[in-house]
Parts: C-alpha cells; sequence; structure tokens
C-alpha cells in the first residue's frame, strides 16, 4: 500500500508542475513547441526516390543524393557553406511547366549522375577505401552497379563538380527491386564498407577487401517459408 502511495504521489507531483509550464507557455508562440528552423524546398521532379545522407565531397557537411528514373541520372544536392552573395532572392524559370512556381535561393548545389538503368534500391559509401563517398545500386537492367568517385586533381576543382568512374556491374538476376533490398555497412567489423543485398531465395554478401576491391557476391539461402523483403542491419547480439 506505501508503494502504491509513493507513486501516486509522483505522478500528482508529475501532472501539477507540467500543468504549471503549460498555462506559463503562450499557445501562440510555436518556438515552445517546436525546435526547427523554417522549412527549404528544393524542387526536383516527380518520381523520385531512395533517399540517401552522405558527405559527398568531404567538407564536413551533410549532402543529398536521390535516384530519378525520370531523367535516368542521380540527382545529387551538394550542401554549400552559405547562399552565395550574388544569388537573386528569388528565380523564375520561364521553361517550368508549372510557371507560378517560385524557386527561393538554396545552400544546396545540384549536380547529377547520369545512368542508363532503372534503379531500384540505392546506397552510399566509400568501397574502395580512398576515403570518398561512393555510390552503389541494385537495377535494371538486372545487376548491382557500383560507382566509385574518382578524386579532382587540385584543391580549387575538389569543391566543384564530383568525378565518376565508369559504372562497374556485379552480376545477380535475383536482387529484390525494392528500395530496402540493399544496405551499406561494414558487416565484418573489418572497418572497411561491404554490400548486402536481398535476392528472391537468399542474402547476398559483397565484402571489401583489403585493397580496397570488392570480392564475388556469396549467396547466404534462406529458408523455404521465408519471404525477403528488405534488410536491415545492426548489432544483435552486443558483441561490439
Amino acid at each position: 500500500m506505501r508503494i502504491f502511495k509513493i507513486i501516486t504521489a509522483v505522478v500528482f507531483v508529475s501532472l501539477i508542475f507540467g500543468n504549471v509550464d503549460a498555462e506559463q507557455a503562450d499557445p501562440n508562440d510555436l518556438e515552445d513547441y517546436y525546435g526547427f528552423e523554417e522549412i527549404e524546398i528544393i524542387k526536383l521532379d516527380w518520381g523520385i526516390k531512395c533517399l540517401r545522407v552522405a558527405d559527398f565531397n568531404g567538407d564536413g557537411r551533410k549532402d543529398i543524393a536521390v535516384a530519378n528514373d525520370m531523367k535516368a541520372k542521380i540527382e545529387l544536392l551538394i550542401q554549400k557553406e552559405a547562399i552565395g552573395p550574388g544569388e537573386k532572392a528569388v528565380e523564375v524559370d520561364p521553361n517550368d511547366i508549372d510557371i507560378n512556381f517560385i524557386s527561393p535561393p538554396t545552400r544546396f548545389e545540384k549536380q547529377s549522375v547520369a545512368v542508363s538503368q532503372r534503379i531500384y534500391s540505392l546506397v552510399c559509401g566509400d568501397l574502395n577505401l580512398d576515403g570518398m563517398k561512393d555510390l552503389a545500386f541494385y537495377g535494371d537492367p538486372k545487376g548491382l552497379y557500383v560507382m566509385l568517385q574518382k578524386a579532382s586533381e587540385t584543391e580549387e576543382a575538389k569543391s566543384r563538380t564530383l568525378n565518376w568512374r565508369t559504372k562497374k556491374k556485379i552480376k545477380i538476376d535475383d536482387g529484390l527491386t525494392t528500395p530496402r533490398a540493399l544496405v551499406c555497412a561494414d558487416l565484418n567489423n573489418d572497418g572497411a564498407d561491404d554490400l548486402a543485398l536481398a535476392g528472391r531465395d537468399g542474402i547476398y554478401i559483397v565484402l571489401q577487401k583489403e585493397d580496397g576491391s570488392l570480392a564475388t557476391p556469396v549467396e547466404y539461402p534462406t529458408t523455404a517459408a521465408t519471404q525477403i523483403r528488405g534488410i536491415r542491419v545492426g548489432d544483435l547480439n552486443g558483441e561490439i
């Protein structure tokens, strides 16, 4: 009985102080309820998917990558230090279908990587141990494609358009065509990023070797009753 009374008292005191804070807050002041800045809207195309976040140019700021099948490319939004002093307050594109859309200045510079495949799933990570973020995707024609970033020759060029090497195709015909079928993570605790792809009857693991190259995919079959829908990775037994 005494324990019940103590718990009741604690809850009652919490409710009293909670009501006091609520009464002191101005219901019309949203800063008391939300901790976010203004929404930034960056116009792209309909049908973009597989949004990923990574620092692609190594400047310490997070950038964005999305798949754009309608225009056969991967869109990159590279975060700038600030809005440039020469940018206009508003910018209207007369050739845009939506002529009433006003594009404000943005902290992101648009870049793109052309692809000739339809993209089902997209990931990013350092896939050759050079310290730069690379791209990998499963697409159609069926296969796992890896696009390595190429280092710029000068420091001045490094902060501009990113350079990419020719795509490498890893033959896997039965990968799932869902956005969550592919992941990039360190799967053997060696400090290097690896790839895992969900297949129709198993999981394909592509490990990164000591020299930075990717090993041949190894398939780990699943039980016949298992219907794979995607992959997530994590330390499930607390070994690390």
